[in-house]
């Protein structure tokens, strides 16, 4: 059994604002073996003291895997939250610390491990500004990497494939962001091309359900 997506919200355009405190936009999940992973780039000229303080799936408040910072800074970060969901729709809500500028969107996964979703949490930034961000992250045959990337210019393109970006502000170190995926292998690099700028990225390995094995053979004495 391999990992496949099962939908992007709100699009593949995601969904932002430049001064707000919160986002919302539903998310229908299908499937079986459900997993949800929502990507926030947090867009603020100094983030010292501000954060990312809930996202939620209607009722359920999701799990972060921690933000990374924009060049190692204080100008802005990508932070990356999971769930196991319930099958139907509800309402994704990103609510932050203080207005600051938000752009997100969110993937749901069928195949997926339900004990342990998600392994081999990776990170990357740099200090000085580039034009290609990535990350080099281990998976294996089946399982999928998701990853979540934020820069101060100009949309992210993804050398993988794209699930959602969006570009909102280049007035930071993360006022752009985007979310792509790829088929699990031994090493999966994630990547993407943008303008000359500071930038992070965060991945995960989405784990691969085990199938069921049946015991076939005669029944009885």
């Amino acid at each position: 059994m391999a990992v496949t997506v099962d939908s992007v919200y709100p699009s593949s355009a995601g969904i932002a604002n430049t001064a707000t405190t919160s986002l919302n936009w539903d998310h229908t999940c299908s499937g079986t073996n459900r997993l949800l992973i929502v990507v926030v780039g947090f867009s603020a000229a100094v983030d010292t003291g501000k954060s990312i303080t809930s996202v939620t799936y209607g009722a359920a408040t999701m799990t972060s895997f921690g933000a990374v910072h924009c060049g190692g800074g204080t100008a802005g970060f990508v932070e990356m939250f999971w769930l196991i969901p319930a099958a139907g729709t509800d309402t994704i809500t990103v609510t932050a610390s203080t207005t600051v500028g938000l752009e997100a969107g969110s993937v749901s996964f069928n195949g997926v491990d339900q004990g342990t979703p998600t392994q081999n949490l990776t990170t990357a930034n740099t200090p000085s500004p580039s034009t290609s961000p990535s990350l080099v992250i281990s998976s294996a045959v089946g399982n999928m990497v998701i990853d979540g990337e934020a820069n101060g210019s100009n949309i992210p393109v993804s050398t993988q494939t794209a699930q959602w970006a969006v570009a909102s502000s280049n007035s930071t170190r993360a006022g752009n962001a985007g979310s792509s995926t790829a088929a699990g292998a031994a090493s999966v690099t994630m990547g993407y091309t943008t303008t000359s700028d500071h930038w992070g990225m965060i991945a995960v390995d989405i784990v691969a359900a085990t199938a069921p094995i049946y015991m076939l053979g005669r029944m009885g004495p």
